[in-house]
């Protein structure tokens, strides 16, 4: 049956419903308090997106996109969503490699902390991050790092599954 409710973001609208009388009593209590209408639900989400966005780009030194504008929009709301969904350690265990990589200042004290010269350690680092290059695009750790180093749209919307 089709019923008039008002959401609780006071937008009018008809919803179906099913089942016994009591559920969709319940689910229209339901809309009417909680339930949001459809625009203001699509709105709801995008700023929720743009949140994730803003907030993973703070969190990490991502490179800068390349692809078509519609491309690169599409991509960095997977690469969010991508790299919000993997283990924090995980991810941050990355983002430590790439500021021990870009920092001879960090490199020097991690080599210390392992008593093993910079030369060796950046030649450690490098050979691991060149081994995950080499790695199938279903291992978990391989998409991390394809998330957080690749320059590619194209890149990130072909492995996008992995980021729902």
């Amino acid at each position: 049956m089709k019923y008039d409710v008002t959401y609780s973001c006071g937008h009018e609208g008809v919803v179906q419903l099913y089942g016994k009388g009591s559920e969709r009593e319940r689910k229209i209590e339901w809309y009417e308090s909680c339930g949001l209408c459809p625009e203001c639900y699509k709105a709801h989400m995008r700023e929720e997106e743009a949140k994730l966005v803003k907030d993973i780009e703070s969190k990490f030194d991502l490179p800068q996109l390349v692809g078509t504008p519609k491309q690169i929009e599409w991509a960095v709301k997977i690469r969010a969503k991508g790299i919000a969904r993997f283990p924090k350690q995980l991810t941050d265990d990355y983002k430590l490699f790439f500021e021990v990589l870009s920092d001879p200042q960090k490199l020097a004290e991690r080599a210390a902390e392992q008593e093993i010269t910079s030369d060796d350690l950046k030649a450690r680092m490098t050979a691991f991050l060149d081994q995950m290059d080499k790695l199938p695009t279903y291992d978990y750790e391989h998409i991390v790092y394809l998330f957080m180093t690749t320059n590619s749209a194209k890149t990130i919307i072909d492995n996008r599954s992995w980021a729902e």
